[in-house]
């Protein structure tokens, strides 16, 4: 289930490609291993023109370190529990983030991802969507360095980029509220 935004979205997507210039990073609304932070510095190391849009939620608690990270370099931009992430998403060529339930929404706007698992529920979700080739999937966040990010988006090639954001894109068609409210009616009856 998605939001009516995203559906709307949906329709202007184009599969995404290299070169990769804006990254989408948010992983969720606490981020409790700091991986936002980690995943920022791995970025700014590999020392590209990449803008990147840092989105965290009212309850990170080290949002004012990240704000400040923002602040700091240039094309690092800080949003605060903000309600136009379909925007965000779909301007962005790659997203780092948990396998939460925003997972949904990046692959019906085709936003090609690298995901780490930060709780038990999100752990099928990562494996399954790997499987099929829609994430890159680098497991548990607690086990992850600068390293694991820099290697990963060093080692895309342009059709790793393209086939997970069709993967994607086929897999979230937007339609499974209606497919849901469907089936409870039928269920009632």
């Amino acid at each position: 289930m998605i939001r009516k935004k995203f559906r709307m979205l949906k329709k202007s997507v184009k599969p995404r490609t290299f070169p990769i210039k804006k990254i989408l990073v948010s992983f969720g609304g606490s981020d409790i291993e700091n991986q936002t932070l980690i995943a920022l510095n791995s970025i700014k190391k590999m020392d590209r023109k990449i803008n990147v849009d840092v989105v965290v939620g009212k309850a990170n608690k080290c949002k004012k370190t990240l704000k400040i990270f923002c602040n700091k370099n240039k094309h690092f931009t800080y949003h605060e529990q903000i309600d136009n992430i379909a925007d965000l998403m779909l301007s962005s060529d790659l997203s780092i983030g948990s396998s939460g339930s925003t997972t949904w929404e990046r692959c019906s706007l085709g936003l090609p991802a690298i995901v780490s698992i930060s709780s038990n529920d999100q752990r099928d979700i990562a494996n399954s969507l790997s499987q099929k080739k829609c994430i890159i999937n680098l497991g548990d966040v607690k086990k992850l360095k600068e390293s694991s990010y820099i290697n990963v988006i060093t080692n895309l090639k342009k059709n790793d980029l393209r086939n997970m954001s069709k993967n994607s894109m086929s897999l979230v068609d937007g339609n499974g509220t209606q497919r849901i409210l469907k089936h409870i009616l039928l269920m009632v009856k």
